[in-house]
Order: C-alpha cells, then structure tokens, then sequence
C-alpha cells in the first residue's frame, strides 16, 4: 500500500512540475516576443550572454540533463550549454526552447516511482532536476526581461514574472533534502 501512495504522490508531483513547466516556458518565450536581430545577439559587454544565448543557455541544459547519462546529445560549451552557431537566428532560440521544455515533459509523462527523490546514494532523481532547471529559467527570464527592457525600453514584460513566481509559489513539490532546510 505504501508503494501506491508514494507512486500516487510522484503522479501528483509530475503533473505539477508539468503544468509549472508550461507556465515558465511562457514566461521565458515573452521576452523574445517581437524581438529584433540584432537585440537578440547584443552583448553588453565580452563577458556577458546575449538574450538569445541566456534562452538557449537555460534550456541546453535541460536538453542534456534529460538524457540519459551514457547517451549525451551534446558535449557541453561556454555560454550555451549546447552549441551553437552565430549569430543566433530567433528560429534556433525557439527551437532550442521547444527541445528542452519537451525533454522535461517526456520524462515527467513517463512517471515511474523513482523518478522525483533523491536515492540514498545521493543520485538526483530527474524530477528534483526538473524543479531546479525551471527555477533557473524563470531566474533567467526574469534577467532576460531586464536585459530586452535596456535595449528596448517601450517593451514591457507584463506580469509573467509575477504569474511564474506565483506558480511555483504554489508548487507543493519538495523533496526530502529541500525540507531539511530550516525555513522551508
């Protein structure tokens, strides 16, 4: 019966992470809404991503944790996780965000009872991945946002920052080690 539980709560856990996934895919693809060329590969300076390396950046790496460990679909790079070629083309931004976005859909569609925690040998499982890939993308949207707004100060983000943190706010998802954090 324990089994069943533990599996009927991984079922929940992965139609949130789902359902949060979609909202933060939103968020991340409103910045690049109308967006021109040449703002989509500026660069403040040398050392700083582009808004299209930063989309591409977040969901690279998505791309590549989804898979599994012997089957990489890439050798990681600077900047963007995966490579890519410049200038970036919105197609290939997009694109990107598709494939990382489906990449944790897949696996959260394809629930099995070891798919959220973390093991006792420390392994991560793909849900506590998940959760952590989409904060860093609405991180990064939200510096996305901020960067478009510099180059273009008429556009505006709306309240999609707001309806992603309000999203996971709600998110009942944690795991084992996230409740041993005083505060959490």
């Amino acid at each position: 019966m324990r089994k069943m539980v533990e599996f009927r709560n991984n079922q929940k856990n992965c139609k949130e992470l789902y359902d949060l996934s979609l909202t933060i895919e939103k968020g991340l693809r409103a910045t690049l809404e109308g967006i021109s060329q040449k703002n989509l590969n500026h660069s403040f300076a040398a050392h700083k991503m582009t808004i299209g390396q930063i989309a591409i950046h977040c969901t690279g790496w998505a791309q590549y944790f989804m898979a599994e460990e012997d089957n990489k679909p890439f050798d990681l790079v600077k900047w963007t996780a995966k490579p890519v070629e410049y200038p970036l083309s919105k197609i290939t931004v997009e694109d990107t965000i598709h494939d990382g976005f489906a990449a944790m859909r897949e696996i959260l569609t394809n629930q099995n009872d070891d798919l959220i925690e973390i093991t006792s040998e420390g392994k991560k499982g793909k849900g506590y991945i998940i959760y952590r890939l989409l904060i860093h993308s609405m991180v990064h949207s939200n510096q996305m946002a901020y960067l478009r707004q510099l180059l273009d100060p008429n556009w505006e983000f709306g309240g999609h920052f707001g309806d992603m943190a309000s999203h996971l706010i709600r998110t009942e998802y944690s795991t084992e080690r996230d409740l041993n954090v005083p505060g959490f």
